[in-house]
């Protein structure tokens, strides 16, 4: 409750309030306790695209990832253009490989701004299944100064370019 109140007191820095709340969230993902505040939270304050966006990111932690679609589509009615939101909308199908779903919410990302982290996703599923060429295409979009940190499995940009391996595949 104290996040949602802070981001509607400092509404111009909501998005580093949102990843102090992101951080609280994984502190308590097994905690059904959290999704119940947050639902609570909601109750009060229908209208509030933040308390949603935490009740998504706490679905979406536990495992209840048709929920979690649900919620992010919910604050899309609210910020229709919210590439945070069209991202974790992509990154909920990408997790349960619903690929084309992911491509199309991170698409509509890269459409609204060449959001660096929706195209690093799209050349990650694409890389994923095969399509080396298309991931690269994506990859070359991403500005330089743009850098990723390696989460997983995940095969970010600055390790991918200068590979020879993947050039080959791609047929560059």
């Amino acid at each position: 409750n104290e996040i949602v109140r802070l981001t509607h007191l400092w509404p111009e820095k909501s998005e580093k309030v949102q990843s102090l709340a992101n951080l609280i969230i994984e502190q308590h993902l097994s905690d059904l306790s959290f999704v119940q505040l947050c639902e609570d939270t909601i109750q009060v304050n229908k209208d509030n695209p933040v308390a949603y966006q935490y009740l998504a990111t706490a679905y979406f932690s536990i495992g209840m990832f048709s929920e979690s679609i649900q919620t992010y589509r919910r604050i899309l009615q609210f910020r229709p253009d919210d590439t945070f939101t069209l991202r974790r909308i992509g990154d909920v199908f990408a997790r349960i490989n619903e690929y084309d779903n992911a491509i199309h919410y991170y698409t509509r990302a890269i459409k609204i701004n060449k959001d660096p982290i929706a195209l690093r996703s799209v050349g990650a599923i694409f890389y994923q299944q095969g399509k080396y060429k298309q991931a690269i295409d994506a990859w070359k979009l991403i500005p330089r100064e743009v850098s990723f940190f390696k989460y997983g499995e995940i095969i970010f940009p600055e390790e991918c370019l200068g590979r020879k391996e993947l050039i080959k595949k791609a047929k560059i």
